[in-house]
């Protein structure tokens, strides 16, 4: 049973869910006049009340730009659906905003009932005195939408849909709600997924809405994530994120897009065609769909699919991605930029990119074993078969690079260290400082990992480490220029030279992110060793590592067979490098993963310029 005084809430939804997960809570039918076109979710969990509003302001933002260009008809089918994952969880701010703006009820709630389920509206004017109340920066950050008049704007009320868990069951379960039980019930045409404090700038509701409007093959549409840039320069755990995120935007996510499959529907914000992920022309969920295997986290679980399952979206777009006839595909928009937000500790950062490393590494495995079932299934369209084929040798790449990163890693440092060396003794100059500063950082970068490995690195240690670094490769840049080495010189600034024309080509207002780019690369080497050297350590850490959730079950016997084979495949790697002096060949392959987002972002670049100088395409 429901909480008493819940408007629009029956007793019974039908038909009955088929999906793994089974859930004694029935919803009916909620009170609307007609289906959304637009249903966004947004789940939290003790995220507090600062970091709802930003992504509150960022949809209303998003709504007035469609009263600006005359929309109010798709301005006014937009449902909000906030999903709380367990009463107890809610912070207080949280709590405080959504009472602020008239979206929490006032009659106290049951806790008998382990699902509320509360229907209002969201009042622009309230929100705009919240947004000058706490004076965000987050929002102030996102790029100013087209005005819309006051009064206009004022009258599109947003259906809000707040949901309550009464107990916390985890994210996927969140989605299990939203996708499985409310959105068969509202029968949207298109659903948003959003994760708190993801604020989506002004046009990217309508570009996404756009595209898969006129694109009927496409089952989702994602765009590029930016974050706020670094307050300090010298902030290194900004800066790294703050690069990681461009590059990603610019880069990688291009090139996996025109490999004709995208690996991930983005949880921080995505447009998926209802239809795609239902597998039915009716709307209603079909055994066989890509919720189904999406759902398949909520049962019992290995350690492998324990570590996957944390990438949920991974599955998810893998599942719309190879669903039956007709064939869907996975759409990248560069144009759509939304604003996440980021770690603030190097211990955060650490957990976070645990999750993420060891999950998607165990969903590319995944879907390599899943690839021969879906190339012979007839079901299957041919354009899907060639995407994944396509993308394949990409994430063969990706896959090998993070398994042997050590080992390449490791080799190249010895060959700059044999060019320095050779050089300077052509030019008759001493190596021995040469020789003390190479031995003296693998030393600490040794320290380094082992306090990280056992949880008692220090970011002040950390930090001086990699200032310590960052002299090193000043050092190293120093002997190239001063022996001559230019031709390598010329290749680091040509690359930096074109990832800052991207950047110029994508988001012209943001050219003086540029700036943070070089400084970025200057630790990019040790932070990745850092962040994938603790992730496959901690592989048996399944717990979702931030927001408190830190406690998991450990699964010894799995995390000492995948140590030990990654341990001992990467000495023999570097044995056999070493042996044969196939240098130059790890230096090859360790820039094929650069190579191949140079040549994508580079292609979405002119894609990009030939749509806005001939085709006039918005939504591009």
């Amino acid at each position: 049973m429901l909480a008493p005084g819940q408007s629009a809430i029956a007793q019974r939804l039908e038909p009955p869910l088929s999906f793994e997960k089974k859930d004694d809570s029935v919803l009916s039918q909620l009170a609307i006049s007609d289906s959304p076109e637009i249903l966004c979710c947004i789940t939290l969990y003790n995220e507090s009340g600062s970091a709802l509003l930003d992504s509150l302001a960022g949809i209303q933002r998003n709504i007035n730009y469609l009263i600006s260009i005359g929309r109010i008809d798709l301005a006014n089918k937009i449902t909000l659906c906030l999903i709380f994952d367990g009463r107890d969880c809610m912070s207080k701010s949280a709590i405080q905003l959504l009472e602020n703006l008239n979206l929490y009820p006032t009659k106290p709630v049951s806790p008998k009932s382990h699902l509320h389920i509360f229907e209002s509206q969201l009042s622009p004017k309230l929100l705009q005195q919240e947004i000058a109340l706490q004076q965000s920066e987050a929002v102030a950050e996102a790029v100013e939408s087209r005005s819309a008049p006051a009064e206009t704007a004022a009258s599109v009320l947003p259906r809000v849909l707040l949901c309550i868990k009464e107990n916390n069951a985890g994210k996927l379960d969140s989605h299990h709600l939203f996708f499985a039980q409310l959105s068969p019930v509202l029968q949207p045409n298109y659903c948003v997924q959003m994760d708190v404090g993801s604020i989506p700038e002004a046009p990217s509701f309508y570009r996404l809405w756009q595209f898969l409007e006129s694109h009927a093959d496409a089952g989702g549409a994602i765009g590029s994530l930016i974050v706020p840039m670094p307050e300090r320069s010298w902030h290194v755990v900004s800066l790294w994120q703050f690069g990681n995120f461009w590059l990603d935007a610019l880069l990688f996510r291009p090139a996996e897009s025109f490999s004709g499959y995208l690996s991930v529907l983005s949880g921080q914000l995505t447009m998926i065609r209802w239809r795609s992920l239902v597998g039915s022309e009716t709307g209603l969920p079909q055994t066989q769909s890509p919720l189904t295997q999406y759902f398949r986290g909520l049962g019992p679980l290995n350690a492998f699919e324990a570590n996957m399952f944390l990438a949920e979206d991974r599955v998810l777009g893998f599942g719309v991605a190879t669903g039956k006839m007709p064939g869907w595909r996975l759409a990248y928009l560069p144009s759509v930029v939304t604003m996440t937000d980021v770690c603030v500790s190097l211990a955060e950062l650490l957990r976070q990119r645990r999750r993420w490393i060891n999950s998607a590494f165990a969903c590319r495995l995944w879907v390599f074993a899943k690839m021969p079932g879906c190339l012979f299934d007839c079901d299957v369209a041919i354009a899907q078969k060639l995407g994944l084929l396509t993308a394949a040798p990409l994430y063969l790449l990706k896959t090998i690079t993070e398994w042997f990163y050590p080992a390449i890693s490791l080799t190249i440092c010895w060959l700059i260290y044999s060019l320095c060396a050779t050089r300077l003794a052509a030019a008759q100059l001493p190596v021995w400082p040469l020789q003390g500063l190479f031995v003296s950082s693998l030393m600490l970068l040794s320290v380094q990992l082992l306090l990280c490995l056992s949880d008692r690195l220090s970011e002040r240690f950390w930090l001086a480490n990699m200032a310590y670094g960052a002299i090193g490769l000043s050092a190293v840049i120093g002997i190239l220029v001063m022996t001559g080495c230019y031709w390598l010189l010329a290749a680091i600034a040509g690359t930096l030279a074109l990832i800052a024309g991207l950047l110029a080509v994508h988001s012209p207002q943001r050219i003086r992110a540029a700036a943070y780019i070089p400084a970025y690369f200057l630790i990019d080497a040790a932070m990745t060793l850092l962040m994938r050297t603790y992730a496959f350590w901690r592989v048996s850490d399944c717990s979702w590592g931030t927001k408190g959730l830190n406690e998991g079950t450990p699964r010894r016997q799995y995390q000492c067979y995948f140590v030990s084979l990654w341990l001992i495949s990467n000495l023999l790697l570097g044995v056999t490098i070493f042996k044969a002096h196939w240098f130059s060949a790890a230096v090859v392959f360790a820039g094929l993963d650069l190579a191949f987002g140079l040549l994508g972002g580079t292609l979405s670049a002119l894609q990009t310029l030939y749509q806005r100088l001939f085709r006039r395409i918005s939504y591009e």
